[in-house]
């Protein structure tokens, strides 16, 4: 297992962005096959079989690039998760006191920082 920066030749040498060519969207040298199209193919399950048959123009490679882009994306684009700082039970018992319930829409982020100010 390489890792997908293994991969980041890979998938610049066939995977191109050129305005004239479906306005830009990334497409697949020498074809006008976008990437989004092939990654949306193998999120709905698509056997890379399914999508060489569906579009002769590309080959095995093309498939394997368009993951290869995928997972170097997901490398850059994922945050880290921070690790909490643990509080004492006292702290969590004077913010729920306090009248805040958290929702679903509230991130860690905002949480934290919640619990921050009622420490003062």
């Amino acid at each position: 297992m390489g890792g997908a920066t293994g991969n980041l030749k890979a998938y610049e040498e066939r995977i191109i962005r050129d305005k004239g060519i479906c306005g830009g969207e990334p497409v697949f040298k020498g074809t006008r096959v976008t990437l989004r199209t092939v990654l949306a193919s193998l999120a709905d399950g698509d056997s890379v079989e399914a999508i060489l048959a569906d579009f002769p123009s590309l080959k095995a490679e093309d498939v394997q690039a368009a993951i290869a882009f995928a997972a170097a994306s997901a490398e850059e684009d994922l945050p880290v998760p921070e690790v909490p700082h643990i509080r004492s039970k006292s702290s969590w018992t004077r913010t729920f006191h306090s009248g805040l319930q958290p929702r679903c829409t509230t991130s860690v982020t905002q949480l934290l920082e919640i619990l921050k100010s009622t420490d003062n």
